[in-house]
């Protein structure tokens, strides 16, 4: 991965026994737009990776079998948000993922890097917060939409009741209602502090103060992601890990 420029190494697992030693790799391509741009497919990379190992270590695997698995990132996201999907983290997790998937050049779009990194983002809030959602109903689900004050609450809201199994009557309704609430409650609140401010002769905070609150929702989205990525990477390596030696040595 060092040598190849249009490829980056995003997570690595290098097991072994005394049969076999098994690589697992998540790698991303450096290609803008790789997703309609990027040609190789995952498995001559993993050839490749194969045979690099393999020509650099024929001391070591001289009795040991090597498997390399390797996946593209973007194809993976892609895929977590493809056609049926239930996800569970654990036994013991109780949380849900589920996501249409749909044909043509709209369906193609939610694929792509950007757009699906913003609907696994909301996916991923939405199912860390469903518990409270299972808890409080439909008055928890407009608690939720409204708190924030911002039209990503109508969203990560949306998809939060479906997700909990709402009726869709419903869940249109509670999002209509905190929406709104949360509307007017931010209109008031920024006409409150634009008064402040120029009573106190403040002017020259408000500015500073929409660069925070920008980056803090920036900050706010970036965290989220950095988490939604950790468990994915870590749900697909230990997934890669499981089947390939179930294959290898039956269950």
């Amino acid at each position: 991965f060092v040598r190849d420029k249009t490829l980056e190494l995003q997570n690595a697992v290098i097991t072994s026994d005394d049969r076999i030693v098994f690589v697992s790799v998540i790698f991303k391509p450096t290609t803008r737009l790789a997703f309609f741009r990027f040609k190789r497919q995952a498995a001559e990379v993993e050839d490749e990776l194969r045979n690099y190992i393999s020509e650099r270590n024929q001391d070591i695997l001289t009795s040991q079998e090597l498997i390399v698995k390797a996946r593209n990132q973007i194809s993976t996201l892609a895929d977590r948000s493809g056609a049926g999907r239930v996800e569970r983290k654990g036994n013991k997790d109780e949380r849900i993922a589920a996501v249409a998937r749909q044909d043509g050049f709209g369906g193609r779009m939610l694929q792509t890097k950007l757009l699906g990194d913003i609907l696994s983002t909301v996916e991923y809030t939405a199912n860390e917060k469903r518990e409270m959602i299972n808890k409080w109903g439909f008055w928890g689900l407009i608690v939720f939409v409204w708190i924030p004050f911002m039209a990503s609450g109508v969203l990560v809201g949306a998809m939060l009741g479906l997700l909990s199994r709402m009726k869709f009557m419903r869940v249109l309704l509670a999002t209509m209602i905190g929406g709104f609430i949360a509307s007017i409650t931010w209109a008031y609140t920024a006409e409150g502090i634009i008064k402040i401010m120029h009573q106190y002769k403040l002017e020259a905070v408000i500015p500073i103060m929409i660069i925070v609150f920008v980056l803090g929702a920036i900050l706010h989205i970036r965290s989220t992601k950095i988490r939604r990525q950790t468990e994915l990477f870590e749900d697909t390596l230990l997934d890669n890990f499981h089947n390939d030696i179930k294959e290898k040595y039956g269950s």
